[in-house]
Order: structure tokens, then C-alpha cells, then sequence
């Protein structure tokens, strides 16, 4: 189940990355007319995570019904036992009954140290992806950035022309300014 939680909480990590990217950048997607290949994208990965969800379920549910059926088998064991030993004078009724109330209690704990495994893995693989982000950003500090100059945040264009090599001109002549706070 470490494994399993752990291949989900990455691909889950990746999911949202991914998603928080392109919600980020929508006005790009949409400049770009990415949207289908976003969305393709976007119903992949969401169908792995689905697929994964599912596998870590159902591991979860077998080992609750791991401890259920032991729990389950222990009782039977204890009652079957107690009731021949109190068929025979050795044992009354309320032993039984006493001895049955301290199995039951007994397995709780491990009924909520199976949950607990569970969520220590999920917990594990958080931590990971945590750690691995931050490995990311110390990465990225080199040392070598530049310094920028002051910035006034104006953006012009003074007769710009452009074309993509064909011969044919993209922009040709274009003049303009866009004052800072603007968006264009």
C-alpha cells in the first residue's frame, strides 16, 4: 500500500501542477488554441489518478477486512473455546463473556494501527513531494541571475517588422506603447 498511496499522491501532485499551470496561463492556452490538446491532456491524466484512486482503494478495503476477518476468527475461536470450558465446569459463563470483551478490545488498536499505516504512507509520499519541490526551488538559485536595471514597466514597439522567413511579412510597421499596469 506505500507504494500504491505513493504513486498516487505523485500523480495527484503532478494533476494539480499541471492544472494550476494551465488555469495560470489561460489567456496563453487560449492565444496558442491549445485548448484541445489541454483538455486531452487534462482527461488522461485524470483518468490515471481515477485508476490509481480506485487500486489504492480497494488496497485500503482488504487489509480493513484483513483485520475484520482476524478479529472476526479470534472472537469465534474465544466464545468456541470458552463455551467448552464452561460446558465443562471449568470456566463460567461470564469468563467467557470477559474474555471475549478483552479480544474485542484488543483489536481496535490494530484496526486503527492498519488505518493508521494507511495514512502514514499517504503522509510519507506528501512529505516527498514536498521535498522534492523544494529541491526544485535551491536548484534553480545557481547564482548565476543577473541583475536587472531599474524598471519603469513601459513596454514599446517603434516600427516593428517580422516575418516567419517565408517572404511574407507577419508585422510590418507596427508602433505601439503600453503604459505600466496595462494589459494588451
Amino acid at each position: 500500500t506505500k507504494r500504491s498511496a505513493r504513486v498516487q499522491r505523485e500523480r495527484d501532485g503532478k494533476l494539480a501542477s499541471r492544472l494550476s499551470e494551465v488555469l495560470g496561463s489561460v489567456l496563453l492556452v487560449q492565444a496558442f488554441a491549445r485548448e484541445q490538446y489541454e483538455q486531452e491532456r487534462f482527461d488522461a491524466e485524470s483518468s490515471q489518478t481515477l485508476e490509481e484512486s480506485v487500486r489504492t482503494a480497494r488496497m485500503e478495503g482488504a487489509a480493513a477486512r484483513a483485520v475484520e476477518i482476524i478479529n472476526a476468527l479470534g472472537v469465534w475461536a474465544t466464545v468456541l473455546f470458552g463455551s467448552l470450558m464452561a460446558l465443562r465446569g471449568q470456566m463460567t459463563p461470564g469468563d467467557v463473556l470477559i474474555f471475549t470483551a478483552y479480544l474485542t478490545g484488543m483489536y481496535k488498536p490494530l484496526r486503527n494501527l492498519a488505518k493508521l499505516s494507511t495514512q502514514f504512507s499517504k503522509a510519507l509520499v506528501s512529505a516527498e513531494r514536498i521535498s522534492s519541490i523544494l529541491e526544485v526551488d535551491s536548484e534553480m538559485n545557481t547564482g548565476l541571475e543577473v541583475a536587472a536595471s531599474p524598471l519603469r514597466g513601459e513596454v514599446v514597439f517603434s516600427d516593428v517588422s517580422f516575418s516567419y522567413g517565408d517572404g511574407k511579412a507577419a508585422l510590418q510597421g507596427v508602433s505601439f506603447a503600453i503604459s505600466p499596469g496595462h494589459r494588451v
